[in-house]
């Protein structure tokens, strides 16, 4: 019996540990369990607080709204773009704040598409708490809860306002000239062309007027481009509400209105549909006289305008044609003495050299671009040594069909329209260049315009060439004309000291002409003075030339400045020359221009 009870006792111990074991692997599974559901939650709140970081941080609007478009959230940067803090709008409709810009209809369909489960997109407008409106890509998606119900829409917006901005900005330059808000010149010829269209079965007649500022360059240099801005502005509202208020009375019964545009740099073009030529010279003039009575208030200084009119058709039919001959008559306006108008007229005999000279200005330009102006070199010889160490430096413009063309054909169109230094400047740097492979005893003459004296830019392209090429700065001579010497004195000393203080020489060019030069020699400070040919070419058969030419080297030597003779063709002038002691001498029966690989050492 009481073995029994042991036994029993004992499976009784045995079961209660088999529980006991049994209770703690349970509980060991239970804990194992829950750290599994802990990280498991742990990494679950780490992602939403991702998610919800990058919701906040957006750059994107982000908008909640439960699915009676009530706003629940709003994420910070909708603060920012528009204005309004979360509590001014949590709890109102989207309709009233986010889509107000749309039509009923409008907003229909975007609740319609939302609600089947679709996301709506499109562009909206809304407006800013201070004022004004911002432009954003919108998508509008249903959220869902876990029994597939739409309880909340998702609004995501993409502020594009700078964008718009940006292309408006865009569209409207493509038409519009950005400082004066005239048509630009694409859009000026444009609508000229168009109105040509419309008119060209009908009796259609207008008048083109051509205007630019007098003097414009000397503003811009002297007051700055600033400044130059802001006199094209006035200039742009002159003409423009002169024409609207003459136009008024000329032609507004037509229905037709005028066009105004800035078409170069300081040329403004008008055009007046159905205006004979008489009216459209009445317009030109008002235009002339209201800007020379204006005075720039910032400035104090007033300016004029050159104006030329031409008319359709009976100057052309075409733009092209028209513009020419405005273009032309404008030119003709400035040669005339500037602040006028003139009326294009075939029998004006100047009009096809204007032509010419506008031709030769695009010449110039082409030659430049392509590189096609060269140095040439005319020998100086010494008389007393005869022989050559010194060349004048010439430009020549070589055609596309490697043909020549001298200075004479373009040198005045291109100081008439402020171009020169751009051709010297490419024969300085070239001539340069070539005078370090010359030879160290060989001395260049290189001209410079009288416009160029001045020239603080030339200066320093003149020093840095110099410096750029390797050549010789005391084998470089500067020629500069008397009359301009003379002209603008203090401008030519200071740039001789200039270049002088680097080691460059100077000679004074057609010395002799004025005369009056003897005076200032010594101001000048230059080293060779250049007798103009007029006295040299029959030196030999004038004596009064001859005294004259007597005159001149004997100042010259008390000055020690040495004497170069021009245009010496006989060999008798070269023997009256060498008598009176002249130093040098030029010209066809020394030598004549030859590119620089004629050139015998």
């Amino acid at each position: 019996m009481l073995n029994n009870v042991a036994i029993k006792n004992d499976n009784n111990q045995q079961d209660a540990a088999l529980l006991q074991d049994e209770r703690e692997r349970e509980l060991r599974d239970f804990r194992k369990a829950m750290l599994y559901v802990m990280e498991d939650l742990d990494k679950t709140v780490e992602e939403l607080k991702k998610r919800s970081m990058a919701i906040e941080q957006s750059v994107n609007i982000i908008i909640i709204a439960n699915r009676n478009g009530c706003i629940e959230y709003m994420n910070p940067i909708f603060e920012k773009i528009a204005g309004h803090e979360k509590n001014d709008l949590v709890g109102r409709q989207i309709r009233e704040h986010i889509f107000a810009e749309l039509s009923d209809e409008e907003y229909g369909g975007l609740i319609a598409e939302v609600f089947s489960e679709k996301t709506w997109r499109g562009t909206v407008k809304n407006r800013r708490k201070t004022g004004g409106y911002y432009q954003c890509d919108t998508n509008v998606s249903p959220v869902k809860d876990s029994s597939g119900e739409i309880t909340h829409f998702l609004i995501v917006q993409e502020d594009i306002s700078e964008k718009v901005r940006s292309e408006e900005r865009i569209r409207h330059l493509v038409k519009y000239d950005e400082l004066t808000g005239l048509f630009n010149r694409s859009r000026f010829i444009e609508t000229l062309n168009e109105w040509m269209a419309s008119s060209s079965t009908g009796n259609g007649r207008g008048v083109l007027l051509l205007s630019n500022m007098d003097q414009f360059k000397y503003f811009n240099e002297t007051y700055g481009h600033g400044t130059g801005d802001y006199m094209l502005k006035c200039m742009a509202n002159l003409i423009n509400s002169v024409v609207e208020s003459a136009y008024g009375e000329a032609g507004a019964k037509t229905g037709c209105r005028p066009y105004v545009g800035r078409v170069g740099g300081d040329e403004f073009a008008v055009f007046l549909p159905s205006v004979d030529r008489e009216r459209g010279m009445e317009v030109a003039e008002r235009i002339r006289s209201t800007v020379e009575g204006f005075r720039f208030e910032d400035l104090d200084v007033s300016s004029t305008i050159s104006v030329g009119v031409a008319v359709y058709p009976e100057d052309g039919k075409e733009v092209k044609g028209l513009f020419t001959k405005v273009d032309a008559a404008r030119f003709r306006a400035k040669e005339m003495g500037r602040n006028r108008c003139h009326v294009y007229s075939p029998e004006d005999k100047d009009i096809e050299k204007m032509q010419s000279k506008l031709l030769w200005k695009e010449k110039i330009f082409a030659a430049v671009k392509e590189g096609r102006f060269e140095p040439w070199f005319q020998p100086i010889m010494g008389i007393i040594e005869n022989s050559v160490s010194h060349y004048e430096v010439l430009a020549r413009m070589v055609e596309n069909d490697g043909s020549i063309v001298l200075p004479g054909s373009f040198v005045d169109v291109a100081e008439w329209f402020g171009i020169i230094t751009v051709i010297d400047k490419v024969i300085i740097e070239k001539a340069l260049k070539h005078q370090v492979n010359l030879g160290k005893g060989t001395n260049l003459s290189i001209n410079l315009s009288g416009k160029e004296l001045g020239d603080k830019e030339l200066l320093a392209f003149l020093e840095s060439q110099l410096s750029e090429t390797g050549a010789n700065p005391q084998r470089v001579i500067f020629e500069i004309t008397e009359t301009a010497a003379i002209s603008n004195i203090e401008q030519a000393v200071t740039f001789v000291k200039a270049l002088k203080s680097i080691g460059c020489r100077f000679a004074l060019d057609d010395f002799g002409v004025g005369f009056t030069s003897f005076t200032y020699l010594k101001k000048l400070m230059v080293d060779y003075i250049k007798i103009d040919g007029a006295f040299i070419r029959r030196l030999h058969e004038n004596a009064d030339d001859q005294v004259f030419v007597k005159a001149i080297i004997d100042v010259a030597k008390g000055l020690n400045i040495k004497t170069i003779a021009e245009f010496v063709e006989y060999e008798e002038a070269l023997t009256v020359l060498k008598t009176l002691g002249a130093d040098y001498a030029q010209g066809y029966l020394i030598g004549k221009p030859v590119p620089v690989g004629n050139i015998i050492i």
